[in-house]
């Protein structure tokens, strides 16, 4: 079957204004992302994530652009968030500097994944855990903040994009400080728990607001054929009103069977 990913599209969607939605009202967040090597501190790439926001605040679509130390365009992704569930939105992700390609579409009960031409079915039903997929563990970690919060473990499965597989994560806490709670992303099994460092995430206690980042990332290093691990430090701009024009639209890709 074709890949359905078409590079060509992604960059349409991502570069202009010709195809709109009416989401009235808008806000749109603006972020970035520094991603620095665990060991040397040294700066690996740089994310650029531009969110549209509905009236009530909730993602409806993001753009993330990633750029290489030298500002060199890696990789881009685009988000959508108007399925039935935020925890799986509809995902595009392209890295520039290899092969790798990756589009999620949801039809009914299942999730589907297409890689490098190969296409892998996920039911939503099997294990009786929410499914997340990509940047949908944020949206996971708002929509049960408080018990997140007050020491509760959150379960979930986590899909592996590089892997075509689904994992079994838990989420819970670690610590409290004044102004910030850190959280920790670990594999519910013990023999991928042995191989694999937990994902430390440090959210900001008034904004919910995703602060630092450490553990492995979804840019490939050819380098050393692996995924980059990293420290990833994030930086706002306030939310800007966007009613003066319509909020781009990221249109899921249709399902082919």
């Amino acid at each position: 079957m074709t890949f359905l990913f078409r590079r060509t599209k992604f960059l349409f969607l991502l570069m202009l204004g010709a195809v709109y939605t009416s989401v009235a009202f808008a806000d749109q967040l603006r972020f970035i992302g520094k991603a620095y090597d665990i060991d040397s501190n040294e700066l690996l790439y740089v994310e650029r994530h531009y969110v549209e926001l509905s009236k009530q605040g909730e993602y409806v679509q993001s753009q993330v652009i990633y750029e290489g130390a030298q500002g060199q365009r890696i990789a881009e992704k685009a988000l959508n968030f108007s399925g039935a569930s935020s925890l799986q939105p509809y995902l595009q992700f392209e890295q520039f500097n290899s092969d790798i390609r990756y589009e999620t579409t949801s039809m009914r009960d299942a999730l589907f994944l297409d890689s490098s031409g190969e296409r892998t079915r996920f039911s939503l039903s099997d294990s009786g855990l929410p499914l997340v997929v990509d940047s949908g563990f944020d949206r996971m970690v708002i929509e049960n903040w408080d018990d997140l919060v007050s020491g509760q473990t959150i379960e979930f499965e986590f899909l592996a994009l590089s892997r075509s597989s689904t994992v079994g994560f838990e989420l819970s806490r670690v610590s409290l400080s004044g102004d910030s709670v850190r959280l920790q992303i670990q594999p519910s099994n013990w023999v991928i728990n042995l191989l694999m460092d937990p994902i430390v995430l440090d959210y900001s206690l008034d904004t919910q607001r995703l602060l630092r980042y450490e553990g492995l990332t979804n840019i490939y290093a050819p380098e050393v054929d692996a995924n980059y691990s990293a420290i990833i430090l994030y930086e706002y701009e306030e939310p800007h009103h966007i009613a003066d024009r319509e909020a781009l639209d990221i249109t899921p890709t249709s399902v082919v069977n």
